[in-house]
């Protein structure tokens, strides 16, 4: 996207959004976390950054035309009631970004419960499958996916780099990034 009105839900350290202020977006962190937030406030002063849920925001909150939520999901009680709130909040041609542990990843499978992923604070676990039967239904289309092994972050690290795309490619893609638009009907 060449730029839009952007929100990054869940923005916990606030990476993505400061990212997407340098890549031309009017963007909005937000995060219920009153140290990060005030952290984030201090540092980034010309962001605007709002601490509440993701609920109370979108009651108030008007069309984004691209919105994250970087491993939020997995932290929602009721996903569908939060993503039914999201795509009414989605602009017709906009962009959804979703980031979330991915449990048909051969590493989850083979290490089960000792997997890093299984915590006590994830309330939903997700694959591809089960994102589809979620959002599908309520009008979101998925234009592309990605896995990757744990986070690849900080990028640019060569050797690192390709032994993480080796064993992403092998299936031990811990992560699962989707993408999704409104669907058209008609």
């Amino acid at each position: 996207m060449p730029g839009g009105r952007a929100v990054d839900l869940g923005c916990g350290l606030g990476e993505t959004t400061i990212a997407l202020v340098d890549a031309g977006f009017e963007t909005i962190g937000v995060d219920d976390s009153r140290s990060s937030i005030e952290r984030l406030q201090r540092e980034y002063p010309h962001i605007r950054w709002v601490c509440t849920g993701i609920g109370p925001f979108l009651a108030v909150e008007a069309q984004f035309d691209l919105i994250t939520l970087y491993h939020v999901l997995e932290h929602i009680p009721k996903p569908r009631t939060l993503m039914e709130t999201i795509t009414r909040a989605l602009t017709p041609s906009g962009v959804l970004v979703i980031e979330v542990p991915n449990t048909a990843g051969l590493h989850a499978r083979l290490q089960g419960y000792q997997w890093q992923y299984w915590l006590d604070h994830h309330v939903n676990y997700f694959d591809n499958t089960s994102l589809c039967r979620l959002l599908e239904p309520i009008g979101l289309k998925q234009i592309a996916r990605k896995t990757k092994f744990h986070f690849n972050w900080p990028q640019g690290k060569f050797f690192r780099d390709a032994s993480h795309d080796l064993l992403r490619g092998i299936g031990f893609g811990d992560v699962l990034t989707t993408y999704w638009t409104k669907a058209r009907h008609g």
